[in-house]
């Protein structure tokens, strides 16, 4: 039962961190996803506000799943082996957890089904704020041979001598370069690495954001989530059996 319990709380807690973070980047001021209307209401003062209260109720739901494990460990801990009838506490304890967060996967995957992307929304953040500074000390490192350190601290430099802009400068970045006593024409890659899609297929290690990894993890990961309901159909057949064997004997 503890075991059941664990699992249901740990899910909770995986879906809870989504629905925050739907809840971020939906929000206006971010603007990064929309969430269909058939998923959030309204507002009796408001009428432009959409409340993805959705996320708010699964949140909630996540801390009463902890709530009833912290319970149900803590009426086994004290109990003697065999039989006790301080057990039948936990069936209850069970059946509110499974009726409370039951239908919580099943809103969240047609959120996740009918949301809507703002793609050029999302291009344009990660073109401003100095987003691509990482990927150009790594850039540096690998070209130049240095430690991440040193190109960490020509970055800090190149960023502060680009200000106002939101971006670093090929002029702020030759600069920085120059009174560190480095060559200079490296500069002239800033254009490839302001481009964020060519900076995502530098990435080929396993598990990074490239579209090709990205990919394989999608297929990895589909891979065994479609494994999981073969020894669930076993179960299901087993108890279905053991159901007939019970009528069969009149009980």
């Amino acid at each position: 039962e503890a075991q059941l319990a664990h699992a249901g709380s740990m899910l909770m807690n995986h879906l809870s961190i989504m629905s925050q973070d739907l809840m971020f980047l939906s929000h206006p001021y971010s603007g990064l996803l929309q969430i269909d209307d058939d998923y959030v209401t309204g507002s009796s003062i408001m009428p432009q506000k959409k409340n993805p209260d959705f996320a708010e109720v699964i949140k909630s739901k996540a801390a009463l799943a902890h709530g009833f494990l912290s319970s149900l460990l803590g009426i086994q801990k004290g109990g003697l082996s065999g039989y006790n009838r301080d057990t039948q506490a936990t069936k209850y304890l069970l059946m509110d957890l499974v009726r409370e967060c039951e239908a919580a996967p099943i809103i969240l995957q047609g959120v996740f089904e009918s949301l809507t992307i703002n793609t050029e929304k999302m291009r344009e953040l990660c073109e401003t704020d100095f987003m691509n500074s990482v990927d150009i000390a790594d850039h540096l490192a690998r070209t130049l041979n240095l430690s991440f350190r040193e190109c960490y601290h020509l970055l800090a430099r190149a960023v502060k001598l680009s200000s106002p802009e939101t971006k670093i400068t090929t002029a702020a970045l030759k600069k920085a370069l120059a009174e560190s006593d480095h060559p200079t024409e490296i500069a002239e890659d800033l254009a490839e690495l302001h481009d964020p899609q060519k900076i995502l297929k530098l990435r080929q290690h396993q598990g990074s954001p490239s579209p090709e990894q990205t990919s394989l993890q999608i297929e990895e990961l589909s891979a065994e989530l479609n494994s999981l309901p073969a020894p669930l159909v076993d179960l299901q057949n087993n108890i279905i059996a053991a159901q007939e064997n019970c009528q069969n004997y009149g009980v």
